[in-house]
């Protein structure tokens, strides 16, 4: 058995919840042999991987300036668009390249402040990576390691 921990926002963006439905996607293959929990950054068990936060914390925690008017732009744009998401994931993707871009000075203030930034993969609590999105087949990687270790 392995157990996936997905550490998303407060208020979940299109990462965290894209993180979330990868790894609920993956465990459908692998037949109850994958546990998924969604938590938010001061549940216990994200306590546990490290110091998390999401970035909009981060960001006024430790004072980061960015463009947080064009985060909330890029968030509202991909939430309208997830309501066709098939049609539009190459759109999607984009947006949440953009969406990277911005985060960036957040994101290198989480590394100086050693943050564990949403999204947060952890896999029978072995944090996996953290502030990005793998691909699908990565996370995917990341679970046939562990369940093969477990055999």
């Amino acid at each position: 058995m392995v157990e996936v921990i997905v550490v998303g926002s407060r208020h979940p963006c299109i990462r965290c919840i894209t993180m979330r439905r990868y790894v609920e996607e993956i465990a459908k293959e692998f037949s109850g042999k994958v546990t998924l929990k969604y938590v938010r950054p001061d549940a216990e068990e994200a306590k546990k991987l490290g110091k998390v936060e999401d970035g909009y914390h981060i960001s006024v925690i430790e004072n980061v300036p960015h463009d947080e008017e064009g985060i909330i732009r890029l968030n509202k744009e991909i939430d309208e668009l997830r309501k066709d998401e098939e049609k539009n994931w190459s759109l999607i993707q984009k947006k949440m390249e953009e969406l990277e871009e911005k985060l960036k000075p957040i994101k290198e203030k989480a590394v100086e402040k050693k943050y564990l930034m949403t999204p947060v993969l952890a896999v029978n609590g072995k944090v996996k990576c953290w502030g990005y999105v793998p691909s699908k087949e990565k996370v995917k990687e990341w679970i046939k390691e562990e369940l093969q270790q477990n055999s």
